[in-house]
């Protein structure tokens, strides 16, 4: 795998996470090769980290990790994100200034 990373990528990335989003915003599935570029240039993007700062590498994979309500990949590239209603915001969730 290619340890660069262009602007070119940048934008490929850009237009495959819009066009996932507008397809959830309007009850879609994501289409796969949306999913499947998405997948390949984070892992390109990953791997450019691991070959030029290693260190920041290491933290973006611990917090990639500690990510709370990530959606599971299979729920994602099924269009199925969760129930937004399963954690209903309270008072409190919209004080915190």
């Amino acid at each position: 795998m290619s340890t660069t990373w262009s602007n070119h990528n940048r934008q490929q990335l850009a237009d495959a996470e819009h066009d996932i989003a507008v397809r959830v915003v309007e009850g879609l599935p994501p289409r796969p090769e949306d999913v499947e570029t998405v997948r390949r240039l984070l892992a390109k993007r990953h791997a450019y980290l691991e070959a030029t700062e290693p260190k920041l590498a290491a933290q973006v994979s611990k917090l990639s990790d500690l990510a709370p309500n990530r959606p599971d990949p299979a729920q994602l590239e099924a269009g199925h994100l969760g129930d937004p209603e399963s954690s209903p915001a309270t008072d409190d969730d919209n004080n915190n200034f």
